[in-house]
């Protein structure tokens, strides 16, 4: 059951919320809308573990301006924070709105609905003559009714420099480029792996295993811990439970939960969608995500249904046992 906490016990960590929604969500594709019922108050909790870097209200609307998210806020009481709450809406593009009666929640949803429906798209090609800014104005016309936004924006030459501000320095950087670029070509880059895969370091032996994920249906989930229950065991590592995380896949995007909090890219969080290279340290062991080849790997599981494999064969050569898993992680 839910138990309303003590006033002195309660907090609210609004905006770092809203932060974290933006970057669970950004990672998917189309028109992208958050959703935010609340009061506007931001209580939160001094030193708490899941958010040891705090971004703020301007941090918030900053990151959904880059992602291009709208959050569309709903003030819950006749004391919500109108102004807070007005700010988010209006600076990421959404629309802000009031109810003090649960029931007008449908219509409320319905009306965002429609009006995402009826959005337009549109394409602006930026000059980049010198100014110190520039403004952009829509003007919209239906059935002798008149709206009208003016957005401003900042465009420079070279490095946001005007062209009375250039000289001949300025074009250094294409020789170092080119030589940057020729010594690069003589890196040897290790070859991506097929599959999606854990790339497993512990800080004291400093030896790595590679285990790769499952790409079909067959298996959604494997665990990650120090027992030998858990697909991935980590049992050199004594910090670890024996049940770590948990990493599921749908829909060809992997997300990580675990019920304690775990740093990932040097931030605390209990669920997060993985993306490439996101590093993710549990105890003295550091786990890195690669995505691998996924879309050529789906295509391969495809076509090898196509030509009458049963579904057992591709899974089984997928993902296998757990000790096919591990035999395939050692180098």
């Amino acid at each position: 059951s839910i138990v309303k906490p003590a006033e002195e016990e309660a907090y609210t960590e609004l905006y770092e919320t809203l932060y974290q929604a933006v970057d669970e969500l950004r990672t998917y594709g189309g028109r992208k809308v958050i959703i935010l019922l609340s009061d506007g108050q931001d209580f939160p909790l001094e030193n708490n573990p899941n958010f040891p870097t705090r971004e703020g209200i301007e941090g918030a609307i900053r990151f959904a301006q880059q992602e291009g998210i709208s959050v569309f806020t709903i003030g819950l009481s006749a004391r919500a924070d109108r102004e807070n709450l007005l700010r988010i809406a209006e600076e990421t593009g959404g629309a802000y709105f009031w109810v003090y009666d649960p029931a007008q929640l449908r219509t409320l949803y319905n009306l965002i609905r429609q009006q995402i429906l009826q959005e337009y798209l549109l394409i602006y090609s930026a000059t980049m003559a010198p100014a110190e800014k520039k403004p952009v104005r829509v003007v919209y016309t239906t059935d002798g009714e008149r709206s009208e936004a003016e957005r401003f924006y900042f465009s420079g030459t070279i490095f946001g420099m005007g062209r009375e501000k250039l000289d001949w320095k300025g074009f250094l950087f294409i020789p170092f480029s080119c030589a940057l670029l020729w010594v690069l070509s003589l890196c040897r880059f290790e070859q991506k792996k097929a599959l999606p895969s854990l790339a497993v370091t512990n800080s004291s032996s400093r030896k790595t295993q590679v285990h790769e994920l499952p790409v079909t249906k067959v298996k959604s989930e494997i665990t990650i811990g120090g027992g030998p229950s858990s697909d991935v065991t980590i049992s050199s590592d004594p910090k670890i439970r024996e049940t770590q995380a948990r990493i599921s896949v749908k829909g060809g995007v992997y997300t990580i939960s675990s019920k304690s909090p775990i740093k990932i890219n040097n931030r605390q969080v209990t669920t997060k969608v993985l993306r490439s290279g996101d590093l993710i340290k549990m105890g003295d062991t550091h786990v890195v995500f690669d995505t691998g080849v996924v879309k050529a790997e789906v295509q391969k599981v495809k076509k090898s249904s196509k030509r009458g494999e049963g579904p057992k064969k591709t899974s089984s050569r997928r993902t296998g046992s757990k000790k096919a898993v591990s035999k395939r992680g050692r180098r």
